[in-house]
């Protein structure tokens, strides 16, 4: 039953406009004829919980004014083909399997979906290539490979695929010098290196702030520091030397807030802190150090609501607090003692946005139970959303319906789904796992 369910949901998740759904149908593209209790797709979890949106929009060859059209791109097994990627409308007939990429049971496992001009690119792994990066239209003949980077069975192992003014950029390893920044045009002869870092080149991801990459990297002289690259290798340069040595500060958490770029970043003057730049040197700058002195507030759960900064930070007294920025000293402030004073660790993650309100989960060590706290200023302020007696382990599912939040708790040992508007009454369960 979870995995029908799941399936149910990815249908309401990956919403985007594109991927013609009305190409010729061929002997690969199963589709599935039933979401009910026999249905045997498996849908990956994990896709659920990142819960990315994706808006494409394509053009069919043979209509020049067809509307846009709401379809989804899932990654499923069936028990036949594996993983593979499926698109979907949400409705029966119109979800199919694209391309079976590695014939038979086994799975290609697809992954890092992002939409470059309506053409989905991701990685996957074929009988021949190993894992590298793909493109598609959503048909069988428009899922290619675009490159074998790394020769042979040798898998490159694309990573961070972030499209960048109609252009893919992303790390590989070609198996010869070890990962590179490339970038892609979607061909074969456009796919090429920017620049060679030599080695330690491993940034989680890339962050876009008026089409320039921001990433973290290292280099032997001043270790991990703040990068950034216009899509030239001239142009990739070191934004700052934060933290003097070869050691570097190792910036974390970037994220794009109103076209400045917040981060983390040590220094052993104060830690772990909140920083921010403006892509040069003198614009690199820390935001306040929050956990006063060579400690570390370790801000983390990133989340931009209306162009402000929300985190979880240490302050030193009982665990992490929920805090927001404007990007100033003053303006860096704690939202709410939860607990009124009270000698419980709150312990707030999972920030979220849905529909411009910070919705997050409290698990109190001092108390049997997790709850769902919300976060809406200009109307309730910061309040409990319901009080769910014995609800454990709550999870949100971050995306999942656009003006409701969606989770997931445990009340005595079973699980069960709730959709909620914000309100107490208006959380409700939908269905017992």
């Amino acid at each position: 039953m979870k995995k029908i369910l799941v399936l149910f949901l990815a249908l309401v998740m990956f919403s985007f406009t594109g991927c013609d759904e009305n190409s010729k149908n061929i002997d690969e593209n199963k589709t599935i004829t039933s979401t009910g209790t026999n249905s045997n797709i498996d849908v990956d979890d994990t896709q659920l919980n990142s819960g990315e949106k994706f808006d494409f929009t394509t053009t069919d060859v043979n209509t020049q004014d067809r509307e846009k059209q709401e379809t989804v791109v899932l990654l499923l097994d069936d028990g036949q083909h594996g993983k593979e990627p499926w698109v979907t409308d949400g409705t029966t007939t119109g979800t199919r399997l694209i391309k079976d990429i590695r014939s038979g049971p086994s799975s290609s496992n697809p992954d890092n979906l992002v939409n470059v001009n309506g053409i989905f690119y991701f990685t996957a792994h074929d009988n021949m290539y190993g894992s590298e990066l793909w493109k598609s239209d959503c048909t069988r003949e428009g899922t290619v490979m675009v490159k074998d980077i790394r020769s042979g069975i040798g898998s490159s192992n694309p990573s961070a695929l972030t499209n960048i003014k109609g252009t893919l950029y992303f790390i590989a390893n070609d198996g010869l010098a070890g990962k590179k920044l490339y970038k892609s045009d979607g061909t074969q002869e456009g796919t090429v290196v920017v620049k060679d870092f030599h080695s330690n080149f491993n940034p989680p991801s890339f962050t876009n702030i008026n089409n320039t990459l921001y990433f973290r990297s290292y280099d032997k002289v001043y270790g991990f520091e703040l990068w950034k690259s216009d899509g030239t290798k001239d142009g990739t340069v070191m934004v700052k030397d934060i933290r003097r040595g070869a050691v570097g500060s190792a910036p974390a958490n970037l994220t794009n807030i109103n076209d400045m770029l917040y981060f983390t970043a040590y220094d052993d003057k104060n830690g772990r802190e909140l920083w921010k730049s403006d892509g040069t040197e003198n614009g690199t700058v820390k935001v306040k150090d929050i956990l006063s002195g060579k400690s570390s507030s370790n801000p983390s759960n990133f989340t931009d609501i209306n162009g402000t900064l929300y985190f979880t930070a240490i302050d030193g007294a009982y665990g992490k607090k929920v805090y927001k920025s404007d990007g100033t000293k003053d303006g860096t402030v704690k939202l709410k003692d939860i607990y009124g004073g009270l000698n419980y660790y709150s312990n707030p993650s999972q920030l979220t946005n849905i529909d411009n309100v910070l919705y997050f989960t409290i698990d109190n060590d001092n108390l049997p139970k997790s709850e769902l706290w919300k976060s809406d200023e200009l109307k309730t302020g910061v309040v409990e959303v319901k009080d769910i007696d014995g609800g454990l382990d709550i999870v949100i599912y971050k995306n999942a319906i656009e003006t409701n939040v969606l989770f997931k708790t445990t009340v005595e040992n079973e699980a069960l789904l709730y959709k909620s508007n914000g309100t107490e009454n208006g959380t409700k369960i939908i269905y017992e796992l």
